[in-house]
């Protein structure tokens, strides 16, 4: 893993519910045998693909690649939690808390690696919402996983928006426990698709070239951020063709316009063929360009590259490396400076977040 690089991770943070008020002995016990279990679960995840980190009372698990690892991983450990334990013990109850969004991972001075940004800050905050047992997700894991399969969708409850002790809003998603009507036959309808998914995964590839993908990789970030590569690789995982490719994209973009114009780019492609140049389609704002190299939007003589980035900067602040996709989105959205920082403000979860924004981006 490249020290000091921002990468778009799910993560799973959890802790031991009633830590604190066990005794030091029981405090021991409790972390050995939640140790035992993250290990269990990581144990077939590349190493150069996570993170596990110690928090004290907990771990939070950093996820690089695929999203649905995090969810399996929460999955598998609530299920052996609510095990009964050999010889009567004391179980062992965690809340857990899952997010997608970007994270850095720097050593310390004692050369431990250690997470910053809103990737792992969130995960932590959506976890204080849970209670024992309970797994609850962030909109941003949640949209991405539900894009993945439809039946991965069908194991979340929408609970509604919560506020944390700093003022932020927060959309959660809670993950139906064992018991619940259909949850038994949904994972093992999920857990059959991901195995013929394995088994296909070699064969699919051979459909669509590197060069290809990449440029639908790059129209579908435009909108929806990083987390396009997941799932253009995930598509073409599946797609039979390469309308069956467009099909699938389409689906994470959720503006009409966006979408159709999305799949104009794409349909624009050829297998084996790098992407040619192609109309500007409804949704790219006036004034924009297509470059015929990358596929990218441009969009000409709107806006000065200083204001671009004083923009960035702003928004980084509260989403992160996301920034500069989302500004770059929105500018070719829109000539009329106002419309453009309130689209970029509503990208924002919480109205105090999305003020604050626009208060500083005047001065």
């Amino acid at each position: 893993m490249e020290q000091g690089k921002t990468w778009l991770c799910s993560v799973l943070f959890l802790d031991i519910a009633g830590y604190t008020q066990r005794s030091v002995t029981r405090q021991v016990n409790a972390k050995g045998y939640l140790q035992v279990l993250i290990e269990q679960t990581v144990a077939d995840t590349p190493e150069n693909e996570r993170v596990i980190i110690d928090t004290g009372d907990g771990a939070a698990l950093c996820y690089m690649g695929d999203p649905e690892r995090a969810l399996f991983a929460a999955l598998q450990l609530r299920e052996s939690l609510m095990r009964p334990t050999e010889g009567g013990g004391e179980q062992v109850g965690v809340r857990i808390g899952i997010n997608l969004g970007p994270v850095r991972f720097v050593r310390s001075l004692a050369g431990q690696i250690n997470p910053l940004g809103d990737g792992i800050n969130n995960a932590q905050r959506v976890m204080a919402f849970a209670t024992p047992n309970q797994i609850l997700v962030s909109r941003s894991f949640y949209e991405v996983i539900a894009c993945l399969s439809h039946e991965y969708a069908q194991l979340f409850n929408y609970l509604g928006v919560r506020q944390d002790k700093h003022v932020k809003e927060h959309a959660l998603y809670e993950v139906r426990a064992p018991g619940q009507p259909g949850v038994v036959a949904t994972l093992r309808t999920t857990e059959a698709i991901a195995e013929q998914v394995r088994a296909t995964v070699a064969l699919r590839r051979t459909a669509f070239d590197s060069v290809m993908l990449r440029a639908a990789e790059e129209a579908l970030a435009e909108y929806i951020g990083p987390v396009a590569r997941v799932l253009v690789k995930k598509a073409a995982e599946r797609a039979q063709d390469l309308a069956d490719l467009r099909r699938m994209l389409a689906e994470a973009v959720s503006i009409p316009e966006q979408q159709q114009a999305l799949l104009d780019r794409i349909g624009a492609l050829q297998v084996g063929e790098p992407p040619v140049q192609v109309a500007a389609s409804p949704g790219h704002g006036k004034g924009a360009v297509q470059d015929g190299v990358t596929g990218r939007s441009a969009v000409q003589g709107a806006w000065t590259a200083a204001e671009l980035q004083q923009a960035e900067a702003r928004l980084a602040s509260f989403v992160g490396p996301l920034s500069k996709i989302l500004v770059k989105r929105a500018a070719a959205q829109t000539n009329d400076r106002k419309k453009f920082y309130e689209t970029l403000a509503q990208e924002l979860d919480s109205a105090a977040d999305r003020k604050a924004f626009l208060e500083a981006i005047s001065h």
